[in-house]
This record gives C-alpha cells, sequence and structure tokens, in this order.
C-alpha cells in the first residue's frame, strides 16, 4: 500500500532441495530487527550455524499492530508484509513456503517473536494469515480481542510459550498489559499512537 517497510536477513546455508527452515522473528515494541538479531538473541549468528535463515522485519514505527491498523497510517498491512516478505525472500532462493495455491510447505516457516512481536505472531497464526510449521511466543501471549474474534485458531500448529511469572508488563495470569514508571509511560503512548487503546490490550 505504498508504505516502505525494512528487515534484516541471516541467511543459512543453502540446500539442495531448498527445504532449509525459515524463522520469522518479529521484535518487541520499540525495538528494531536489528536489536532483536544481535543483542536480545543472537540469532543473526546461532540461526545460520544450526542451518536456518533468518529473517527479522522491523515493525511500523517499531510497533507491531495486533488489533488494527494505526490511526496515522490507515492503509498499514503487516501481514501482508510478513506474507510479502515470505514470498520475496522464496524468490531469492527459499523455495516452498506453501504460499501457493493453498499447497503444504516444503519449506518449513516458523513465526516468533517478543512481547509486542509475539503477540501479533499469534495473531497471525489464530488468524490463518501465514501458514505456519511452528510458532514460539516470549513474553507475550493471546490478545483478548484477538481471541474473541476468532475462538478456535484457523491453522493447527506447534505452539511453544515463554512466559514468566514475574512479569509486570504481561502477568503470568493474564490481565491488561501494564507497565509501571516512565517505561508504562512511553509503552502506553506508543501503543495510543499506534491506536492499540487499552481496551484491547487485556491478555489471555
Amino acid at each position: 500500500a505504498g508504505v516502505r517497510r525494512s528487515y534484516w536477513l541471516a541467511r543459512g546455508p543453502d540446500t539442495a532441495d531448498g527445504t532449509a527452515p525459515l524463522l520469522v522473528m518479529l521484535p518487541g515494541s520499540g525495538t528494531t530487527g536489528r536489536d532483536v538479531a544481535t543483542t536480545f538473541t543472537g540469532l543473526a549468528t546461532r540461526g545460520p550455524a544450526a542451518g536456518v535463515t533468518v529473517v527479522f522485519p522491523d515493525g511500523w514505527e517499531q510497533v507491531w499492530h495486533v488489533t488494527g491498523t494505526p490511526p496515522a497510517e490507515p492503509a498499514l498491512d503487516d501481514p501482508a508484509f510478513l506474507r510479502a516478505l515470505v514470498r520475496h525472500l522464496q524468490g531469492t532462493g527459499l523455495q516452498g513456503t506453501g504460499l501457493q495455491d493453498g499447497v503444504g510447505a516444503v519449506q518449513p516457516v516458523f513465526l516468533t517473536g517478543i512481547s509486542n512481536g509475539a503477540g501479533f505472531a499469534e495473531h497471525v497464526a489464530r488468524h490463518g494469515l501465514l501458514p505456519l510449521a511452528g510458532l514460539f511466543l516470549v513474553a507475550g501471549t493471546i490478545r483478548e480481542e484477538s481471541r474473541e474474534a476468532v475462538p478456535v485458531p484457523r491453522q493447527r500448529t506447534a505452539v511453544t510459550i515463554m512466559a514468566g511469572t514475574g512479569d509486570k508488563v504481561v502477568p503470568y495470569g493474564g490481565g491488561p498489559l501494564r507497565a509501571r514508571g516512565i517505561p508504562g509511560l512511553i509503552l502506553r503512548r506508543r501503543a495510543a499512537r499506534h491506536g492499540d487503546l487499552e481496551i484491547g490490550r487485556a491478555h489471555v
């Protein structure tokens, strides 16, 4: 929709049949793909070393939009960006993402995210917006608004969730997504600017 998007790529070794896994890693609010690739996970080197190609898409203004498009960019479509990105990588030698004609994935595509990226990753998987072989969520789970819209996920996939009982932003037992102090104020202002209103920020 004419919105410029960006990503970071750590390419794994080529395989003769093009079936090396592709991992799509979504950063959290206020961070970039490069931050996650290097400082937070080390997947820029660890992924290719394990035979996996890892792509780190940047959220628009460092946010993924779980509950709708931001008022400042109504044409924005984060799921379309992810689909276009996977197709683009497929066209540069990464074959068989399962995006053609609804066929099953030859090259497995896995989706993971941290915090805001995890909430959006779950939304993408639940709504069947990208065919996946697996889903891995870190410090972020199911948004209540997303679950109410699609109570039964539209695709079946393996899921791993990492959550901390001491997490003050994403409470382990569910409920509103909140943070205290200056970091909380920054997060709330960023969320409001992107149309992520408090009423839609509860998680399961």
